[in-house]
């Protein structure tokens, strides 16, 4: 039996807790699919959740954790990260009423909280990895007080610096002072 896929039938009515590991190699094919360019490796997902079932809602709860290389967006260096994430999903079987209708309407706070799912059964694995998806920081920093690069030489701004003086930088307008009016 696959731990990863929950058949809705065989959910008891106390829930059902599941403890499973996704590949790194899984993780890294479903990124290249989606085109997530910013992790450029990872480690597998360790993931608990607690699947519970009432009516045609079904509630996932638990908790994953993976471990990725990010780039720096400041300094281009590359550094590792666990990315930690307590996960709440709100699902249903039922059709939600706005699938078939055409043109654009606006969603509710509470519409857009529920996902609706098909079929008999729920893939935790395609949830959690869409869930780290989400989870991967919009501007990733190997430090909060990483200095990028140097605006002269390119190299990185260690704590102490890259060795350039920092003269101010100079005003757009400075050239305008070496012309010579016309008379």
């Amino acid at each position: 039996m696959n731990p990863k896929m929950v058949k809705l039938d065989t959910i008891p009515p106390e829930g059902k807790s599941l403890e499973f590991t996704v590949p790194a190699d899984r993780i890294m094919l479903e990124l290249h699919q989606r085109e997530v360019k910013e992790v450029l490796g990872c480690g597998d997902m360790e993931v608990f959740a607690t699947v519970m079932k009432s009516g045609p809602d079904v509630f996932v709860i638990g908790k994953f954790s993976v471990p990725v290389t990010l780039s720096c967006v400041r300094c281009l260096e590359e550094f590792s990260l666990v990315i930690k994430e307590n996960v709440h999903l709100d699902l249903t079987t039922e059709p939600l009423g706005f699938e078939n209708t055409p043109g654009e309407f606006e969603l509710s706070a509470a519409e857009l909280e529920v996902d609706h799912i098909s079929g008999d059964g729920i893939n935790l694995e395609e949830l959690f990895i869409e869930q780290m998806i989400l989870a991967i920081p919009e501007h990733p920093v190997c430090s909060p007080s990483c200095k990028g690069l140097c605006p002269k030489c390119g190299k990185k701004q260690a704590v102490s610096g890259c060795g350039c003086e920092s003269a101010p930088p100079s005003s757009p307008f400075a050239v305008l002072a070496g012309l010579k009016p016309k008379k």
